[in-house]
C-alpha cells in the first residue's frame, strides 16, 4: 500500500516555529498548482500497481485552497481521464491512466449508468 504526501505551502502568516517551506501569501497559488499537477502527471507510473491507501495534505494550511482545487489534485492522482483547465480555459494537462484501486471514478459511474439505460 502506498501513501502520498502533498505539500501545500500557503499560510495566512508565517509562524516562527515552523521549519516547513511556506509562504504567507497565495499570490503564486495558480503557478504552484500547475507545477503540482504537471509533477503528478509526469510521475504517475512511479508507484506502479500499488494501491494508494493514504493521501495526506500538509505543509502550510491546505484548507486555504478552494475545494475545487483539492478535487483537481485528487482527480489527477486517481488518473481520471479528463483535460484539466486553467482559469483562462486553456488545457494544462491531459492524460489517461489507472484509477486509485478500490474506487470507481465519476466517469466510470457515468458510463455504467449509460450502459444500464441502453440494456
Amino acid at each position: 500500500m502506498a501513501g502520498i504526501y502533498i505539500h501545500i505551502p500557503f499560510c495566512r502568516q508565517k509562524c516562527s516555529y515552523c521549519n516547513f517551506f511556506s509562504l504567507a501569501t497565495t499570490k503564486f497559488r495558480n503557478e504552484f498548482l500547475q507545477a503540482l499537477l504537471s509533477e503528478i502527471y509526469l510521475t504517475r507510473g512511479y508507484l506502479g500497481d500499488q494501491p494508494i491507501e493514504t493521501i495526506y495534505f500538509g505543509g502550510g494550511t491546505p484548507s486555504l485552497l478552494p475545494v475545487s482545487r483539492l478535487e483537481e489534485i485528487l482527480q489527477a492522482i486517481s488518473h481520471e481521464p479528463r483535460a484539466m483547465r486553467d482559469k483562462d480555459g486553456g488545457s494544462r494537462v491531459e492524460g489517461r491512466g489507472s484509477k486509485v484501486k478500490g474506487r470507481e471514478t465519476k466517469s466510470e459511474k457515468r458510463k455504467a449508468k449509460c450502459n444500464n439505460r441502453k440494456s
